[in-house]
């Protein structure tokens, strides 16, 4: 079966904020009781939803954030990404470029998304319906729910997909849905070992440019793109 749908993680895939995003849940979580290091924020949390950093810090500390944390969080980071946020390098002309079917599936909820996107100028370079957020299914990654709701709504079954993450719960989330992912160490919050990780979770390549993703498609014997 030939590749006919690529499924990037958005963010610390293609706009760089997880430096940004964990800086304001680390200043949300402390304002709120939960005191966390910035390093032990990015490496608990990068990839993880808002909605399931709160229910661990209720299970582990017994600090209740409240039902708004997660859209009151999103908000929080989307005003400094304002200010800060940039795309991913080679992000922009590896999607303007792009000959295959293409979507988003990311644990942000939609508001943060859609405006991340925005911010960035890639927004206009998904197709109508082809920007999925954690909101949409019943989990989020690292379940497999989000991955497969995608492809399904993108009309592509899994074994014809491949995905992108930068995450262990994204690595996870696609492996759990039967998915092909390549791991992608590029932004500025990848840290030494990083790519291990990533293999290790089962991450069946790893790269650290997103330019390369064409030569990944090729290694999976891809022949011609389905919409060239």
């Amino acid at each position: 079966m030939k590749t006919a749908l690529v499924i990037f993680d958005c963010d610390g895939v293609l706009i760089d904020s997880e430096a940004i995003a964990c800086r304001v849940l680390r200043e949300a979580l402390a304002e709120a009781g939960a005191h966390f290091g910035l390093d032990e924020v990015t490496e608990r949390f990068a990839g993880w939803s808002d909605a399931d950093v709160a229910a661990a810090v209720l299970e582990e500390r017994g600090i209740a954030l409240g039902d708004d944390f997660p859209l009151a969080v999103a908000r929080r980071a989307v005003t400094a990404f304002e200010r800060e946020l940039r795309a991913v390098d080679g992000a922009p002309g590896l999607l303007e470029a792009f000959p295959w079917l293409k979507c988003v599936a990311s644990n942000s909820v939609r508001e943060r998304l859609e405006r991340s996107l925005e911010i960035v100028g890639l927004r206009s370079l998904f197709p109508h319906g082809a920007i999925f957020s954690a909101e949409a299914v019943a989990r989020p990654k690292p379940a497999p729910d989000l991955h497969l709701h995608a492809a399904s709504r993108m009309g592509v079954t899994p074994d014809r997909c491949l995905v992108i993450e930068d995450s262990a719960s994204g690595v996870r989330a696609a492996r759990a849905a039967g998915i092909a992912v390549c791991g992608f160490t590029g932004a500025g919050h990848s840290a030494p070992g990083q790519a291990e990780r990533l293999r290790a979770l089962g991450a069946f390549a790893v790269i650290d440019d997103l330019l390369d993703v064409p030569k990944i498609i090729a290694s999976l014997d891809v022949e011609t793109p389905p919409n060239a």
